[in-house]
Parts: C-alpha cells; structure tokens; sequence
C-alpha cells in the first residue's frame, strides 16, 4: 500500500512541480531579475502547501537583507531545491550540471542565474566556484551545500574544503542553514514519500572578522557544528 500511495503522491507532486516550474519561467521571461526570483521564491512556497506539506521557518532575525552570504545548508533530498527557495531572501545556487539538462527544471536553471558545476572535474569546479562567488555582492546570496552530495543517512557528512577556500579569499560571511523533515519525507534514491512536517532554521553567521581570523579547518568545524545545532530531526 505504502508503494502505491507514494506513486500517487510522486504523480500528483511532480505535476504541480512542473507547472508551476512553467509559471515561473513565463514570469522570467518578463519579469526583471529581482522581481523573477521573487516569483520563483513565491510559487516554490506554494508548492509545499499544495502537496500539503506544511513548512516552517526559524531564525529569520539571522539575516539582514542588505548583506550577501553563502548560505551553508544540510544536503538531504530531491526536495532541497524547492525548499531552499523558501528562505526570505535573494540567492543563486551551484548545481550538478546534469540538472541544466533536465526538461523544463533545466530551462529554470539557466533563466534563474544558477551555476553549473562538473563534480569530476577540479579545474571546472574551481571556475564555477569562482563565478558562483562573485554574485555575492548588493545583497545576493550564493548557497552551497559544504556536503556536495546528499546524505544517505540523514547524518551530516564530510564536508568539502574547496568552498571554504573560496569563503576564506573572499572573506564573506557564512549563513548556516539547518533543513529537518527532509530525510524523512524522501531520502535519497529512495521512491518512498512518508508526509511529515519540515523546518528550515537559519543559525547566527560566521562573521567575515571570524573567517579573516581563523584557518579554513577551523571555519569548516564552526560551520558544521552550527548545521548540526539547527537540526532537529531527520
């Protein structure tokens, strides 16, 4: 049973996710920049609540929306893209660049702004962090799973040392994010939806006097203790 109501429910939330994946690029298309992500942000939020999955959100006083961060969140499932657009705030991610070919989600990446990157290749994903980095200015964020790849437990795994690299060069303050719910509701490679309740916790920010400080070890073990601290579930 369990089986059939998950193909129900992928059925069911795959087709709201492409239309409003459609609205949105529509809106992209005649939108300027800022108001189009504003957009994307606002049907992404209503995706959850049309698949009923009910969200909520801590922290908000963490953020100031007149400065740029590298958002540091948990990397958990297919439903982090989504949600990662319910943060109050302007941001731009990197992403595999597998995913700029999938049908109408691919068109939504390369309209939105976001970065590709090709995990199998140093010199490429140095370029796309490089890229990724310098659209951290007027108040645009840059989110980056510190994991690269999601969990397959629900546990945080080993982070990688080349985004802390580039946080540590361009001295920008750290906005970690706690997701909890997600492994629960889908876990990766797994088919089975199990409806639960999730939370995004934004935590306090590792400030660029602390990162301009401290070696890149020691920023990368304050950033996970501060992920690990915002999540309250699976």
């Amino acid at each position: 049973m369990k089986y059939i109501v998950s193909a129900i429910l992928w059925a069911y939330g795959l087709t709201v996710f492409a239309i409003l994946i459609l609205l949105s690029i529509g809106g992209m298309y005649v939108l300027p920049e800022k108001q189009g992500h504003a957009l994307v942000r606002f049907f992404m939020r209503w995706f959850f609540r049309l698949i009923l999955i009910p969200v909520k959100i801590e922290g908000k006083e963490n953020y100031h929306k007149t400065e740029s961060y590298i958002i540091m969140p948990n990397h958990v499932s297919f439903f982090d893209a989504p949600l990662v657009q319910n943060l109050p705030m302007r941001l731009k991610g990197i992403e595999d660049e597998s995913h700029f070919r999938w049908p109408v989600y691919g068109l939504l990446l390369k309209k939105y702004g976001n970065i590709p990157i090709d995990r199998t290749s140093v010199r490429s994903s140095l370029r796309s962090l490089e890229s990724a980095f310098k659209m951290a200015t007027d108040g645009m964020s840059v989110l980056v799973f510190p994991e690269g790849t999601r969990t397959r437990t629900g546990k945080l795994v080993e982070f990688k040392k080349l985004p802390f690299r580039f946080v540590k060069e361009n001295n920008l303050p750290i906005l970690p994010v706690g997701f909890s719910g997600l492994y629960t509701l889908n876990p990766k490679s797994g088919f089975i939806i199990s409806p639960t309740s999730l939370k995004i916790k934004i935590g306090e920010a590792i400030s660029s006097e602390f990162i301009q400080n401290h070696s890149i070890e020691e920023i990368m073990e304050l950033t996970r203790q501060r992920i690990e601290g915002l999540i309250e579930k699976p």
